[in-house]
C-alpha cells in the first residue's frame, strides 16, 4: 500500500485554502492501495530536523542567488532577508513534522504552491502558474513584474528540477504550455502531466436536478447563486465580481421581481452599509455552510453567476454538474470548459481589463486594481444575460442540459481519481 502524506490541514496552508474542496472527491474515493495520512500541529519534531531543513534551504538559496546574480561571494543582507521570509512562509516547524513522517510515508502531496523545503519526495498539483510563487507573487498584483527577474522564480525552478519533485500535474491544458515555456526546463517539462478535473455530487441529487430542468417552463423569475472562495476573504468577493453582479441583479429585478439572488460569502454587513439599495431580493448567506447545504442551493439554482477576474474551475464545474446555467467571464482558462451560448453565457471584458500576456514566458500578468470599482460594461452584459435567461426558458434548459452532459462526460470523478492515483503510485 502506498502511503501519501497530506499537509493541507496544517496552519501554513490556510492562506491558500488549506484542504481545498477540489480534492474532496479524490480523498473520498481513494483506491484500496493508497492510504492518505494527515499530520497535525501537535506532532512532535526534533530540533535536529529543523536545523537540517533550515540549513539545507539556506544553502540552496545562496546557490540559486549566486547563479541568478543576486548574491556576491559574501551573501548580501537582502538575500538573507529574502531567504528568511521564504523559510517563514513555508514554516520550518511544519516541515519538520512532515519530515518526521518520512519513515512511514514515501511521498508528500502538495497543491497550489510547492510549499516544500526538505529532500523528502513530493508531488505537486497546480492550476495557475502565478500561485507557484506564493506569497512573493499573488494573483492580481503583477502589472509590472518581469517573471524571470524574480528570485522566487528561480527558487521554485530549483525546487521543481530537484530529485525531490517526482511529478507535477494540472487540470488546465494551457497551464502545461505556460509552465513549460516559462521555466524552459526539459527536466520540469518531463514531470508535467495533464489530468482533467473530476467533480461529483451526492447521487440522490440527480433526481432533483432532472426535475429542475424538466420544469423550467413553470417557474417565475430566476434563482441565481454566487459563491465566494473557500477562505471567504472580502477581496475575493470583489475579485469574483460579486459587486458587479449585485448591481446587475438590482436592474434585472426591476422587470423580474420574482428573481432571487443568493450570495454565499462573508462581508454582508460591510457591503450593506455602503450599498443598502442593492439588497432587495438578495439572500445573503454568511460563509460557513456545509457541503450538504451548498449542494442544496446549487441544485435549486437556475443560474450560477461568477463574472470573476480569474478562473475558478471547481466552482464552475460543480455548478454545471448541478444543472445551473453558468454566467462566467472571459478570463483565461474558461474557454477550456465552456463555449458561449452553448454551455454557458460568457461576459467579455475581464481579459482586457485585467490581463497582459507576456509572449516570452507565456505568463498572464494580472492586475486586479480595477476590480475594486464597478464595471459599467460588465454590469450591462450581466443584466442582459439575466434578462435573456429569464425570458427564454427553453434556452435556459438547453444550455444547462448541454453543460451537465459535458461535465458528466469529460469531468467525471472516476477518471480524475484513477489518474491522480496512478501518479501517486509511480512517484
Amino acid at each position: 500500500m502506498k502511503a501519501v502524506l497530506i499537509p493541507w490541514k496544517m496552519s501554513f496552508y490556510q492562506a491558500i485554502n488549506g484542504n481545498h474542496p477540489l480534492f474532496s472527491g479524490l480523498l473520498g474515493n481513494a483506491p484500496d492501495d493508497i492510504k492518505f495520512l494527515f499530520p497535525d500541529e501537535e506532532t512532535a519534531f526534533t530540533k535536529a530536523d529543523m536545523d537540517h531543513i533550515s540549513t539545507q534551504v539556506v544553502m540552496e538559496g545562496y546557490m540559486v542567488g549566486r547563479r541568478f546574480g543576486h548574491s556576491p561571494d559574501i551573501p548580501t543582507q537582502a538575500l538573507q532577508n529574502y531567504l528568511a521570509q521564504y523559510i517563514e512562509t513555508r514554516d520550518v516547524a511544519a516541515q519538520a513534522r512532515i519530515h518526521g513522517q518520512s519513515q512511514h510515508t514515501p511521498i508528500v502531496f502538495h497543491h497550489t504552491a510547492p510549499l516544500h523545503l526538505s529532500q523528502m519526495p513530493f508531488i505537486l498539483h497546480f492550476e495557475s502558474l502565478t500561485t507557484l510563487f506564493y506569497p512573493f507573487l499573488l494573483h492580481g498584483y503583477n502589472r509590472n513584474v518581469n517573471l524571470r527577474n524574480e528570485l522566487i522564480f528561480h527558487m521554485v525552478k530549483s525546487r521543481l528540477e530537484s530529485d525531490a519533485c517526482r511529478a507535477i500535474f494540472t487540470h488546465i491544458q494551457s497551464s502545461i504550455e505556460t509552465i513549460c515555456k516559462s521555466f524552459a526546463s526539459d527536466i520540469i517539462a518531463a514531470k508535467v502531466h495533464y489530468v482533467p478535473l473530476g467533480v461529483e455530487i451526492p447521487p440522490e441529487l440527480d433526481v432533483a436536478i432532472k426535475e429542475k430542468l424538466e420544469t423550467t417552463t413553470d417557474k417565475a423569475g430566476l434563482r441565481i447563486v454566487f459563491t465566494n472562495s473557500a477562505h471567504g476573504a472580502g477581496t475575493s468577493f470583489l475579485f469574483r465580481g460579486g459587486h458587479d453582479l449585485l448591481v446587475a441583479f438590482s436592474r434585472h429585478r426591476e422587470n423580474h421581481p420574482d428573481s432571487v439572488l443568493t450570495i454565499i460569502s462573508t462581508g454582508r454587513d460591510a457591503f450593506e452599509q455602503v450599498h443598502p439599495e442593492l439588497m432587495q431580493g438578495v439572500e445573503w448567506v454568511e460563509q460557513g455552510i456545509d457541503n450538504k447545504e451548498l449542494f442544496s442551493y446549487l441544485c435549486q439554482a437556475d443560474v450560477f453567476a461568477l463574472p470573476a477576474a480569474g478562473l475558478h474551475s471547481y466552482s464552475v464545474l460543480r455548478a454545471m454538474r448541478c444543472g445551473a446555467v453558468l454566467i462566467c467571464s472571459d478570463a483565461p482558462g474558461y474557454e477550456e470548459y465552456v463555449s458561449d451560448l452553448e454551455t454557458a453565457l460568457v461576459v467579455t471584458g475581464r481579459r482586457e481589463q485585467v490581463y497582459h500576456h507576456d509572449p516570452e514566458t507565456g505568463w498572464w500578468r494580472d492586475d486586479y486594481a480595477s476590480m475594486h470599482q464597478f464595471n459599467p460594461d460588465i454590469i450591462e452584459q450581466l443584466t442582459t444575460a439575466l434578462d435573456r435567461l429569464a425570458a427564454d426558458r427553453d434556452m435556459r434548459r438547453t444550455i444547462a442540459s448541454r453543460a451537465l452532459d459535458r461535465v458528466k462526460t469529460r469531468h467525471a470523478i472516476g477518471p480524475w481519481v484513477q489518474s491522480v492515483s496512478h501518479l501517486l503510485r509511480n512517484a
